[in-house]
């Protein structure tokens, strides 16, 4: 859609913390918070249009590097703002998070680019709230309950005689866990091939 305010630098920030798309190795989902800043020129992006752009990407198999660059390309190519970058902060799966920064040039001067400002990824540490909710949580065992050993009754047990150990979830075994490979190999992952948009952003 037409820029509103034509010849005035200014900056429009996007950002979408639920952002999910696929991995292409598993099959299984990955998450991203995407900061989205950009310099119009002639025009803009249509909130609603980049919502469902991004939502398209739920189904969509690429590795963090394709889909945070990607976006940035096709927003790029369809806005041709002054300037646009993107960062991608994706939320680790096997321990590791992984950033993605992509910019067209740098920014024109005289534009305030304020901070994108969004912290690394911390983990849980030692000093999580549950580990004390636990233990004020956690009753005390009974007299009757701690006369037979290692026969402690776990509190919200389902049965007066389950324990801590009895209560552990179902393995989901090898096979449940290999199932997902290959899961997006009918699906490209090429940056040159993005998921097609329920509602484009192409303005209007």
């Amino acid at each position: 859609m037409p820029n509103p305010r034509p010849g005035r630098p200014y900056l429009v920030r996007f950002t979408a913390p639920e952002f999910t798309s696929l991995c292409p190795v598993t099959g299984q989902p990955d998450f991203a918070h995407l900061v989205i800043d950009y310099a119009p020129a002639e025009t803009i992006v249509e909130s609603k249009s980049l919502k469902l752009f991004l939502g398209s990407f739920r189904n969509h198999c690429g590795f963090h590097e394709d889909v945070t660059v990607g976006i940035g390309e096709r927003l790029t190519l369809e806005m041709k703002p002054i300037w646009l970058r993107i960062g991608g902060y994706w939320y680790p799966r096997g321990g590791m998070p992984i950033d993605v920064f992509w910019q067209t040039s740098d920014p024109p001067a005289g534009l305030w680019v304020p901070g994108q400002d969004v912290p690394g990824y911390r983990g849980r540490g030692l000093t999580w709230p549950h580990r004390r909710i636990w233990s004020s949580w956690a009753p005390a065992p009974s007299a009757a309950s701690s006369a037979v050993p290692g026969r402690r009754r776990d509190a919200g047990s389902l049965s007066s005689g389950a324990t801590r150990s009895d209560r552990r979830l179902p393995s989901t075994g090898s096979a449940s866990r290999t199932s997902m490979a290959g899961a997006c190999g009918s699906r490209t992952t090429s940056s040159n091939s993005p998921p097609s948009p329920r509602s484009s952003a192409r303005p209007t």
